[in-house]
Formats: structure tokens, C-alpha cells, sequence
């Protein structure tokens, strides 16, 4: 079992050298690792070296140090293979559900999951702030309890057979907020959104496809023929969703599916004004 301290190293394009002036600084900014007298234990080059080539272990004091600087856990740093478990899966919810902390905007699709279902209850309804983001053994049991619909997706099985790696968790979190927007649409699913996804909505992405192709190499012909079969197919769509009920949505939500949605420019104004510090 080898350490990844090379690994990581290499990743970020850095020189032992350059490694350990970067480390010793992050030490000195986070005023950690201290000997008996109070000041900083540096590391040099060659302490990197020998850690690297496992001359000598990594002294578990710059454990938390070296998680920190690489954004790793301890596992992956001394090269214990871990895999993925429904735990990892509750707490990217848990850490984005008070603020956004991944690239891909979970914390506002998981905003809409609270919205669009009256049979979960928010977090706040049972815990403080404090114990959300302590991720307490009940807070991680409220997750699995509501979002089990997430854990034990037939797509995270193949998730949970993932090592623990840096890469794996940019998967991870992509492969959470994509679920949750699948979600979002089977729970806000109507008879007339059905309609329209079963039999219009795969005419519109290949009219987009093939318009994108062919208003740059084909002729017009071939450009209304596209037109005029949409056209052709929208009115089918229009025949098939006119005996069916109306939506009885009692408001149109601003935010869905990550998008902003406004009926009117009164609307846009209001939410820009309330949200220009976000």
C-alpha cells in the first residue's frame, strides 16, 4: 500500500521543490504543525522525497495539513482503497444543501426537490444549522430516510463500486444532480407533459440537430422540409393533448430544472432585486 503523495504532487504541476515551499506556506498561512517550542515544522524537499519513496512514513501530525492542501480524505492520501457508500452520497446533499460548494448547482436542484415535494420535510424542521453541517448520525439518517429514491438508484449501484479517487467524486456529484433533475420531472409529471415528451419532444431534438447541420451545408429545400414537418408534427401533438386535462398547477414556479422561468418583466425585476447578492 503506497502513499499518493506523487501522485497529487504531480496533478498540481508541482516540483518537490516547489511542493514543499507551497506546503510549508499553507502551514505557516494555517498556523498548523507545530514543534514543542511553538514554530512551524517546515518540511524540505527531501523530507518529500523520502515520503514519497516511503523511506521513511508520513508523521501523522501533517495528516489533516496534507488533506487540506490536496482536497483529499486521509484514505485516498495514504493509498487505502475505499469505495463509494450511500454516507458519500447524503453528505454531497447535506454540504450543498446550505450553500453551493461543487461546480454543478446542486443546492438550487435540491431547493426544487424540497418545493416540488410536500412529503419530505427540510432539514431546519428537525436540526439547527450546526447539526446540518456537523453531519450528525441523525442527519444522515434524515437523508437516507428521504432520499432513498437517490441512494438506491439502479445508477448508484454502479457508483458504490467506485474507489474513492478525486476524479470519481467530480462523477459522483454529476451523476447526483443529474438524478435529482430526473426527479424533479417524474414528480412534477403531467398527462399533457407525458403527451408532449412521448410523442414532440424527440421531434424537437432532431429538428435542432439537423438544422444546426443542415442551415450551414444545406440547401433551403431541405431547411423548409425540416420547418414544415415540425410543423406537420406540432399539429398532432396540438390534435392528442386537446382531450386531455388541463394542468391544475396552482402556481408556475420560477426555478425549474435550474432555469428561470418569469411570466412577466415585473417578475424577473422582483426576483433580480432579491437575489442581487447570490
Amino acid at each position: 500500500m503506497k502513499n499518493r503523495l506523487k501522485e497529487l504532487r504531480q496533478k498540481e504541476e508541482l516540483s518537490q521543490k516547489e511542493f514543499a515551499k507551497a506546503f510549508n506556506a499553507f502551514l505557516i498561512n494555517n498556523n498548523s504543525v507545530k514543534d514543542s517550542n511553538g514554530n512551524i515544522k517546515k518540511i524540505s524537499y527531501a523530507t518529500v522525497s523520502r515520503w514519497e519513496n516511503e523511506q521513511t512514513p508520513i508523521p501523522s501530525i501533517y495528516y489533516e495539513s496534507l488533506v487540506s492542501f490536496f482536497g483529499v480524505t486521509l484514505q485516498y492520501l495514504l493509498g487505502i482503497t475505499t469505495y463509494y457508500t450511500k454516507i458519500d452520497v447524503v453528505k454531497v446533499l447535506n454540504d450543498n444543501y446550505l450553500e453551493q460548494i461543487h461546480s454543478v448547482n446542486i443546492h438550487e436542484i435540491l431547493l426544487e426537490v424540497f418545493h416540488f415535494s410536500a412529503d419530505i420535510p427540510k432539514p431546519e424542521k428537525y436540526f439547527t444549522n450546526d447539526e446540518i453541517i456537523a453531519f450528525t448520525k441523525t442527519v444522515q439518517n434524515y437523508w437516507l430516510k428521504y432520499f432513498s429514491f437517490l441512494t438506491d438508484h439502479v445508477m448508484m449501484q454502479f457508483i458504490y463500486k467506485d474507489t474513492v479517487s478525486p476524479m470519481n467524486n467530480i462523477v459522483l456529484v454529476e451523476n447526483i444532480y443529474d438524478l435529482l433533475k430526473d426527479h424533479i420531472v417524474l414528480i412534477t409529471e403531467t398527462e399533457l407533459s407525458q403527451n408532449y415528451e412521448d410523442t414532440f419532444q424527440g421531434d424537437i431534438d432532431a429538428f435542432n440537430s439537423h438544422m444546426m447541420y443542415e442551415t450551414r451545408f444545406g440547401s433551403k429545400k431541405r431547411i423548409y422540409k425540416l420547418i414544415n414537418d415540425l410543423i406537420a408534427n406540432a399539429e398532432k401533438l396540438k390534435k392528442n393533448i386537446n382531450n386531455l386535462p388541463d394542468n391544475k398547477a396552482k402556481e408556475r414556479p420560477i426555478n425549474f430544472l435550474g432555469e428561470r422561468h418569469f411570466n412577466n418583466i415585473e417578475q424577473m425585476r422582483k426576483y433580480l432585486k432579491e437575489h442581487n447578492n447570490d
